[in-house]
């Protein structure tokens, strides 16, 4: 895109002689207003074929996870055996409760019967397997105890227990604690937590298993119903974990790709057609060649000027005339990184860069509230979530949404991201041109373009050299990935829970899952690009030579060497060619003297002289 959207001489001459100026060695947008509309064409559609892979690319395969609802039955061993169910040790609990339980039990007594084919699970292998919200490698558990103990309604009076339930709209609502400790009781897929029943006061919101007083550290006391579990029962369940091939996505992805391939090819034709000024040492080149009269006598124009003057002459075509170019006294001046970007650019950048820390420290309070439906907050209950991993408690919303919707909810951070690292990396780009363009102050050197001749050298890195575009590239590929692992799409197959005979998916649950420190670490490292930035910024140019920049005009101006040389194939410099001479013009007159790039003796201008 950066070679699509660079001019070449003729679409230079062009400009200048409008009065506009254009970008060299910069990703923009300014410039696909003044070149050929062919390869403005090209630059829109490879720009907008990346919308769809940044929307969707991540999103083409991803995994279907199972989810089993159960049913946990606290029990005797002799029910187990075949005897009445115990009521005896309830606590506080009506006469229509009891009998509504002894009424749904023999429901379940055929579980009884499949009891043989179910694994036998210690307490601590209990407690632990049925420690995550979605449970896939069991099913139904019986928790067998010494007594089964049941508090009614009367001894909850006093706690602010709430169960959240999520409902078709996708938004977590309260349910009565009276629900939640019922028997037996029932473990659904979109009751968050689903496991709050391990805790002894069916505790739901913020249900903590290293609290004490909930459950025991010694996990062989841990008693949910009243006593200590002895043992527990459970369905063991075919765990069936597939690969997801999202189709649609995918035909997206690859036609995108292919019209990118064709534009690609098209780009490699045109760039020999058009020979594009793509490189600081390309336009150099062309201008030593090849002078531009619109920019005669003023070599010691920056960029500023030049923009000023120009934007002057465009908005007075009538009262050009007036406007006279007389020499400058040369000054010599040290100017910082952060004067090569615009202040345009600047604002642009960090703006957008502000915008989205703002974005995601507003998604980070948001997600940090849904500890009220089982999320801690603490640094070492968020470092377990992981990074891409489900827990239940990490999901924006544990109902059916559309899967669309899940992909692009997805890959919107993506998206987000990817434009404020092309506009960082045009922000770094504009300084790494200005620092180029210093180094031919101090000494000779060959102009680095993409088609050398004589002395010339080949360019096999745009504009940002390998020593700082390597641990660009690093901590881009990073960012990328934090940020594919702090929001990710999820899809989960939820089984009923039979009493009898094969379970079946009763619903597919597709939505998005995300990871705090995920977020942190990429909050983290934008703020090391914004600041290297910053930091970049700060450094100096050496002192003396105007800055161009990017600026095609401001670099025709410092290109105007003496008319015999053959500049441009050799090792050239910028500096005074000549001095000038006091007396030796017309009517005896001061002659200015004349600072340009050249291949042969310059010194660095003079400190209060006069060029032109």
């Amino acid at each position: 895109m950066q070679v699509l959207s660079a001019p070449n001489r003729e679409e230079l001459v062009k400009a200048h002689a409008q009065k506009y100026w254009l970008h060299i060695g910069v990703p923009n947008f300014r410039n696909l207003f003044l070149i050929g509309k062919d390869r403005s064409f090209l630059w829109v559609v490879l720009f907008l074929t990346s919308v769809p892979l940044h929307l969707l690319f991540n999103s083409v395969i991803f995994t279907n996870l199972q989810a089993n609802d159960y049913v946990v039955i606290p029990a005797t061993e002799s029910w187990l055996n075949g005897g009445q169910y115990d009521t005896s040790s309830f606590v506080d609990v009506d006469n229509s409760t009891v009998n509504d339980i002894i009424d749904r039990i023999p429901t379940y007594d055929q579980l009884r019967s499949s009891v043989k084919s179910w694994k036998r699970l210690s307490t601590e292998e209990c407690f632990n397997s049925y420690g995550e919200q979605y449970v896939s490698k069991y099913g139904n558990v019986l928790v067998i105890q010494e007594k089964v103990i049941l508090h009614g309604d009367n001894w909850f009076f006093n706690k602010t227990s709430r169960a959240w339930q999520t409902k078709p709209s996708g938004y977590a609502n309260p349910i009565s604690f009276r629900f939640a400790d019922s028997i037996p009781y029932n473990s659904t897929a979109d009751l968050v937590p689903s496991n709050g029943w391990r805790c002894a006061s069916r505790m739901l919101e913020n249900c903590d298993v290293d609290d004490p007083a909930e459950v025991p550290q010694n996990r062989s006391l841990w008693a949910p119903w009243g006593t200590p579990v002895q043992y527990c029962i459970a369905e063991e369940v075919e765990e069936v974990c597939k690969l997801q091939f999202n189709f649609p996505i995918a035909c997206a992805v690859v036609v995108s790709n292919f019209i990118k391939a064709i534009c690609i090819a098209v780009t490699l034709f045109l760039y020999k057609k058009h020979a594009g000024l793509v490189t600081l040492g390309d336009t150099i080149a062309s201008f030593l060649d090849d002078p531009d009269p619109q920019t005669k006598g003023r070599c010691l124009h920056d960029r500023r000027l030049m923009e000023a003057e120009w934007n002057w002459e465009r908005a007075n075509l009538w009262r050009r005339d007036e406007l006279k170019i007389e020499p400058e006294q040369f000054t010599p001046r040290t100017i910082r990184w952060g004067s090569a970007p615009s202040a345009y650019r600047w604002v642009g950048t960090y703006l957008l860069y502000v915008w989205q820390l703002i974005s995601s420290l507003i998604v980070g309070s948001v997600l940090a509230k849904l500890s009220t439906v089982g999320m801690a907050t603490d640094a070492k209950s968020l470092w377990k979530v992981g990074f891409g991993n489900v827990s239940g408690k990490n999901l924006l919303s544990a109902t059916s949404q559309s899967l669309e919707g899940s992909v692009f909810l997805a890959n919107a951070p993506q998206a987000l991201l990817s434009y404020l690292y092309l506009a960082f990396n045009a922000f770094y780009t504009c300084m790494f041109v200005a620092r180029e363009w210093y180094t031919y102050s101090t000494e000779h050197k060959p102009l680095r373009v993409t088609a050398p001749l004589g002395n010339q050298r080949s360019t096999y890195w745009l504009n940002i050299p390998f020593r700082y575009a390597t641990p660009m590239t690093i901590v881009s590929g990073l960012f990328h990935w934090l940020a594919s692992q702090a929001f990710f799409m999820v899809q989960i197959a939820v089984t009923d829970a039979p009493l009898s005979g094969a379970r079946e998916v009763k619903q597919q649950i597709s939505t998005c899952g995300y990871s705090p420190f995920a977020i942190i670490f990429t909050t983290v490292c934008g703020a090391v690009i914004a600041l290297g930035g910053i930091g970049l910024a700060l450094r100096k140019y050496p002192a003396g030579m105007p800055l161009a920049s990017s600026c095609s005009a401001a670099i025709s101006a410092a290109c105007h060497p003496p008319s015999e040389e053959e500049t441009s194939i050799q090792s050239v410099r910028w500096g005074a060619v000549h001095h000038g001479a006091k007396g030796e013009g017309e009517g005896g007159q001061d002659v200015p003297g004349h600072c340009s790039f050249s291949s042969g003796h310059v010194e660095s201008p003079v400190p209060g002289r006069w060029y032109a």
